[in-house]
């Protein structure tokens, strides 16, 4: 209904030839300064009322900065640079306790399916984002949640021990079994990364599909722009992939990429509607010139 009722509006901001984004009752537009954001805003909040009959929420709207602002759980940043929003991963991060809760009566291949279910679905949404230190920092922090989760399922020094030594530990560093110390705090013991060390939890499943994609770039065949499907690439080799600038730094957007060649000093505003049928969610566009929309929750993927 939001898409119908606002196709106006989408025409109105195209003939001021305004750069915006619409997703349902959520809109942002970009402007090039401060006063220019609050004026456009102004203009259109008389127009709504005018035309369509629209308060706009003044609680969820405003002039911002991109990077101040949020849509659909992500954060544009100067240079073009999108990452996740705080919101968004704060919520990650309290679903990761939750999955990684050992009291739950689950199975190990439960937990491993449960822990895929969500994070696949997740990375899926947010991995539109080219700016993800915020993501690939919660690395270890992710993986010390899975090992404290699986010392408490080990429940006490016997189960402990034997684990340990099903893992590959011998000798004295058995003795870890026995320590009275808090599994939060032993998830960091020498021991315990030892026995669950990445490549084993890697190995069993309980993967981060962040680091799986990194280490699928990294080999990747130097010309496998240059091969051709049914070649001797085969399938891996037959993806086209433009050719990285050797004067870019993994993980950044080249100077020469158009998207970064956005003005440093874009502002955004975003119009928070109220519909009855509430609020929706979905990835930005990956035009050009886009804005985001926002209704102030900061949006995003969520089970």
């Amino acid at each position: 209904m939001a898409n119908l009722y606002l196709d106006v509006l989408d025409r109105e901001l195209e003939r001021r030839g305004l750069s915006f984004v619409r997703y349902a009752d959520d809109i942002a537009v970009f402007v090039a300064s401060q006063r220019a954001a609050e004026r456009v805003l102004e203009r259109l909040k008389r127009w709504l009322h005018r035309h369509l009959d629209l308060e706009v929420n003044a609680a969820k709207s405003g002039a911002r900065r991109t990077e101040e602002t949020a849509l659909l759980g992500f954060r544009i940043h100067p240079g073009g640079h999108v990452s996740p929003a705080p919101k968004a991963l704060a919520r990650f991060k309290d679903r990761v306790r939750e999955l990684w809760d050992a009291r739950q009566s689950l199975t190990s291949k439960q937990l491993r399916e449960q822990w895929q279910g969500y994070v696949t679905g997740w990375w899926n949404y947010f991995g539109y984002a080219n700016w993800r230190r915020e993501v690939h920092a919660l690395s270890g922090w992710i993986r010390r949640h899975m090992r404290k989760c699986f010392w408490l399922r080990w429940h006490d020094r016997h189960g402990r021990r034997n684990a340990l030594r099903r893992l590959g530990v011998r000798g004295r560093a058995l003795g870890v079994a026995g320590c009275r110390r808090g599994a939060w705090r032993m998830a960091r013991h020498i021991v315990v990364n030892q026995a669950l060390k990445t490549a084993t939890l890697n190995r069993h499943g309980f993967t981060l599909p962040w680091t799986l994609a990194g280490q699928a770039r990294r080999a990747q065949p130097p010309d496998a722009e240059n091969r051709m499907s049914g070649g001797v690439g085969g399938l891996a080799g037959a993806i086209p992939s433009a050719r990285p600038d050797p004067h870019c730094l993994p993980g950044t957007v080249c100077a020469a990429d158009p998207i970064q060649r956005r003005s440093q000093d874009l502002c955004t505003f975003a119009l928070g509607f109220c519909f009855a049928t509430g609020y929706f969610s979905a990835p930005p566009s990956r035009g050009g010139n886009t804005a985001a929309l926002t209704d102030g929750s900061g949006g995003g993927y969520e089970t």
